[in-house]
This record gives structure tokens, sequence and C-alpha cells, in this order.
């Protein structure tokens, strides 16, 4: 039976009236599909729309993926399905997810991981740990502490996690972390790289992201 913590919320896709970035491959997911090739078994960590389900299924691997918001499964679903692709999508808990263990050998998480609290981040990278193969990899990002969301004045949770207030994110939780609590949470894997960035680039397209951490780590 599925576990859903308390502070988890699923992203409201139908309040979204941008949803052109969240339907194609984000740069990265380009990149680490030439990257991750020669492996099989991906995991979409929070598939959202299923643009990467779809890129990945579409190179060939074998796709697992999963979303806490019941709209985000059924279309990553369909979107698959059109395309002639099938994979494993169900609708589960980042932070208990409904997978076994060492599922995958590559695993992705885009803008999904810091909606929890400094509590639930551990849970997290904990489950992230759990389903990765030995020598598997993941790529994930995590907000800073100096993000235009933990700078925003919204209310605390916790010393680390701000609650958005109003917009798409009303009532999600960003935890927004410095760099040692970041090695800190990685701590368990063999290899771990971990880059600072404020702005982005999709399709030719700035995205302010306010500053994010973006890893790369090897169990």
């Amino acid at each position: 039976m599925q576990k859903t913590e308390a502070y988890s919320r699923p992203w409201n896709w139908k309040e979204d009236h941008d949803l052109s970035i969240w339907l194609h491959p984000s740069d990265d997911a380009l990149m680490l599909g030439e990257k991750w090739k020669g492996r099989r078994r991906f995991l979409d960590f929070g598939c959202g729309l299923g643009r990467h389900s779809l890129y990945f299924a579409s190179l060939g691997y074998e796709v697992k993926g999963f979303d806490l918001s019941p709209d985000a499964v059924e279309s990553t679903k369909k979107l698959l399905g059109e395309h002639g692709f099938s994979g494993e999508i169900i609708q589960s808990d980042m932070h208990h997810v409904d997978f076994p263990s060492s599922c995958c050998d590559c695993l992705l998480a885009y803008h999904v991981c810091s909606h929890t609290t400094l509590e639930g981040i551990t849970k997290v990278i904990g489950e992230i740990y759990r389903l990765l193969d030995e020598g598997g990899s993941c790529y994930l990002d995590l907000c800073s502490e100096d993000c235009y969301t933990a700078l925003a004045g919204y209310p605390r949770i916790d010393e680390c996690t701000v609650k958005k207030i109003g917009g798409e994110e009303d009532g999600i939780p960003h935890c927004c972390l410095d760099r040692k609590r970041v090695i800190d949470l990685f701590k368990n894997f063999s290899e771990v790289y971990i880059e600072k960035r404020d702005i982005v680039f999709e399709k030719g397209k700035e995205i302010d992201t306010g500053g994010h951490y973006w890893i790369y780590a090897t169990k």
C-alpha cells in the first residue's frame, strides 16, 4: 500500500498554464542519454508529464517512473503509448517509492527532490540509493540556501525549509540547503560531483533558477 508523508504535495498540472517546457526533454537529459549509453534500466524519479520517460524509452531503455500526481502518471502512460513504447509507471511518494531495491542503473530526478523538509530530504536520498543498482548513477538538483525561494520571506517549516504561498506551488515545501548539508546527504555514494548553477537554459530560453546544486552521484 502506498505510504505518503504528511508534507508531500503533488504538482497541480491543471493549474500550470505554461506546459511547453515540460513537454520536451531537458538539456541535461539529452546529455545523460548519451552519457548513459550501455545502461538499460532507467528510472524517472518524479516523472511529471512524461517527457524524460519518453526520451529514454526512445533510446531503448527499459523505463520505470513514478509521480505523486495521478494526472502526471496518466499523462506519462498516455505519452509512452502514443509513441509505441511501454513502461512501468506508478503513483508513489518519493519518500517511500513502491519499486524494489536495485531496480535501475540510472535515475533522473529533475526539479523533484527539494519539495520536502529537512527530515524528508534524507529519506528521499536514501530511497535513491536503495533504488540504484551497484555502480548505478543518478542525476538530480537541490535548491540552495541562497535561491530566490529561500530568500523570498515565505513561512518556514524548519531551519532549511520554506512553504510557498500562492501561485502554482502554493503549499509546496522547498528544502534549501547549504553545500555542507548537500555533501553529507551523499556520503554513502562512491563518487559525487556537485555543481552550483544560478541560471540554466532550456531550448534557448533563459530560466532564472536563483541557485541550485546539480549532483551526479554513483553508488
